[in-house]
């Protein structure tokens, strides 16, 4: 019998039918980094738009108010990837990671409460910034998800 084998199916095999157990795949799917990289392109899209306004001296409109809520659609359907995540059994800092998100979820109607209030170049500024924190707070969400215990 070989060291670390066990008899069966599946894996790198030995002589006699044993075969090495491999270790089970990851749960950070080839899809979280996705929807963390169309976030992130997302915000980087609206930061462009947004700072293209605040030059020109222009406050926010709506289509980026429901730009940065399709944005706000994704970081909710994150949010229900990490809770099943989490309650498979994956570890992770739980005040660290949903801090990231929820934080994430904020920063976008906060934005929003300002452009509605403050209707000069200001508004797009702050949108600018809203969206720059949702890229940070992605990084770092991808950076905890990755490594999952920390």
């Amino acid at each position: 019998m070989c060291s670390g084998w066990s008899y069966g199916r599946g894996g790198a095999g030995c002589a006699d039918g044993w075969v090495q157990q491999l270790p089970l795949e990851s749960d950070y799917s080839a899809a979280v980094p996705i929807v963390i990289l169309v976030l992130i392109a997302a915000s980087l899209v609206l930061a462009g738009w947004a700072g293209w306004r605040a030059a020109r001296n222009s406050p926010v409109i709506l289509r980026q108010l429901i730009a940065a809520g399709a944005i706000e659609a994704g970081i909710v359907m994150q949010m229900i990837v990490a809770a099943v995540w989490i309650a498979r059994g994956n570890e992770v800092d739980p005040v660290l990671f949903w801090g990231y998100l929820v934080t994430a979820l904020l920063v976008f109607p906060a934005a929003a409460v300002v452009a509605v209030v403050e209707r000069t170049r200001w508004s797009s500024v702050v949108l600018v910034a809203a969206c720059v924190t949702v890229v940070v707070m992605q990084v770092r969400v991808h950076q905890l998800w990755s490594v999952g215990i920390v």
